[in-house]
């Protein structure tokens, strides 16, 4: 990507700022210093970093990218340990809970930024004619559509142990109001499993206004139907409807929620185990992000390690959960693990979906997707009308993963009919070449625990809805 001599800030306005420094910039400065400017385009980067030659090149073919986009940031690489931050597509959750991922070298269309700091109806307020560059920054990132933010995943060169702004993490207050939701479980037999489920959704769940439907395609266990009679007795929001058929889950799914009241619609295994017994208010306060029609919850398998903490669309030509089997604290590249963001697809073992959601998107797909990928096929559906899918570390749940249905199938029919959904997911969605916003395209899509590709020079610019 030859710059033909011609010098970077003829193209570029460079303004470089210090996040260890104490010092505000004066708004109205800021404001002269940049109008008036040929350049179309802001480069804000951290005092300590390096334009490198590479990068200088990268800039000028950038630019006719991003005609419709007003901000751009990239990946990261630490100069002395080569340890690579490779970030997701822009996701305002994320960024609402740890803004300081955008990292210390942001691009930003001139207009755009004037535009916003001349503006007297902006949200954020900036009466006090201060602030610091790194704050601005994240102001006027906020204040602009999802779309016009791209991610570029070219890595940039930084020092070591560089300083990096505090963020106080946000604090989530109790909702006024709690909707109504419909608790549909799956369920056949598996009395420990089973039981352990309702108890702890009617004696260790806080949430005040729910109901609870269990679709049980057959029991015949006596200890089971028992259970059944003691609810029915003694909790008025508990019911369960029994139909002998052969499992299919996306079947009894579909009778799940066309028997249901609630606001919200809550798909849970009947091998799931609660931990905290908050997790359900906080899937829900989750569905207040713009345009979420779908939250997924964190599992964790019996032995403290991670089951769940969001499905990646495209791993192993399908779909695959990433960093399964780390320990329950790990919290991934930059902590990510540790706060609420979009992802492409959560597991069907927890997941909370709107009304409106599940009203636009209609059924479970009960022919092509009867045990696996239907709850891909599903969040893929949301995705494509739309909606936001949204996972959370905050709802904590153990997950007896398929210890109900383990002896449905025979070994060889489960091969088969998961090779039969394997091939459907693909022919409906194109998995195989469908780049995840969530993960970055310089990680490899054969490991559950990101490792980087070799070779990769793909540095187009991407957004959240259309990477």
């Amino acid at each position: 990507m030859p710059n033909n001599g011609t010098n970077l800030e003829e193209n570029v306005q460079i303004i470089r700022f210090d996040t260890t420094s104490t010092e505000n910039v004066v708004l109205e400065n800021l404001g002269s210093s940049i109008e008036g400017r040929d350049q179309n385009f802001i480069l804000f980067i951290e005092e300590q970093v390096q334009v490198t030659k590479d990068f200088s090149n990268l800039l000028f073919e950038l630019p006719t990218q991003l005609e419709q986009f007003d901000l751009v940031y990239f990946d990261e690489v630490e100069t002395e340990t080569r340890r690579h931050f490779a970030k997701p597509a822009f996701d305002l959750v994320l960024f609402d809970e740890a803004p300081q991922y955008i990292g210390h070298v942001i691009l930003v269309r001139t207009a755009a930024l004037l535009a916003w700091l001349n503006a007297g109806d902006r949200e954020t307020d900036l009466s006090d004619h201060t602030q610091s560059i790194i704050t601005l920054i994240w102001a006027f990132t906020k204040s602009l559509p999802e779309k016009r933010i791209a991610h570029v995943p070219y890595p940039l060169e930084l020092p070591s142990g560089l300083n990096r702004v505090c963020v106080k993490k946000p604090s989530y207050e109790t909702p006024d109001d709690f909707p109504f939701v419909s608790v549909v479980i799956p369920s056949r037999n598996g009395f420990d499993l089973i039981s352990r489920t309702l108890k702890g959704l009617f004696e260790e769940t806080d949430y005040p206004n729910f109901e609870v439907l269990v679709i049980d395609n057959g029991s015949d266990d006596p200890d089971v139907l028992d259970l059944y009679k003691s609810y029915k007795i003694k909790q008025d929001a508990f019911s369960v409807h029994i139909k002998t058929e052969n499992f299919n889950f996306s079947r009894m799914i579909n009778r799940g929620l066309s028997l249901s009241r609630g606001d919200h619609l809550l798909l849970l295994n009947n091998d799931v185990e609660v931990i905290e017994q908050n997790w359900l208010k906080e899937m829900v306060r989750c569905m207040s992000y713009a345009n979420t029609g779908i939250v997924g919850a964190k599992l964790l398998f019996p032995d403290d390690t991670i089951q769940h903490a969001g499905v990646i669309v495209g791993m192993n030509g399908t779909a695959d959960h990433w960093y399964y089997k780390e320990p329950r604290d790990f919290t991934g590249q930059k902590n990510r693990l540790s706060y609420r963001q979009s992802m492409s697809c959560v597991t069907g073992a927890a997941m909370l979906i709107s009304r409106k959601c599940h009203e636009a998107l209609g059924n479970w797909d009960e022919e092509n997707f009867a045990v696996a990928y239907n709850d891909v096929d599903y969040c893929l559906r949301a995705r494509e009308a739309g909606f936001r899918t949204v996972w959370t570390p905050k709802a904590l749940l153990y997950h007896h993963e398929s210890s109900s249905r383990r002896s449905a199938y025979n070994v060889l029919d489960r091969w088969w009919r998961l090779q039969r959904e394997k091939r459907a997911l693909k022919k409906l969605h194109n998995t195989q070449n469908f780049h995840d916003p969530a993960y970055s395209p310089r990680y490899e899509l054969r490991s559950k625990t990101p490792k980087l590709r070799k070779g990769f020079n793909d540095y187009r610019p991407r957004t959240w809805w259309t990477s």
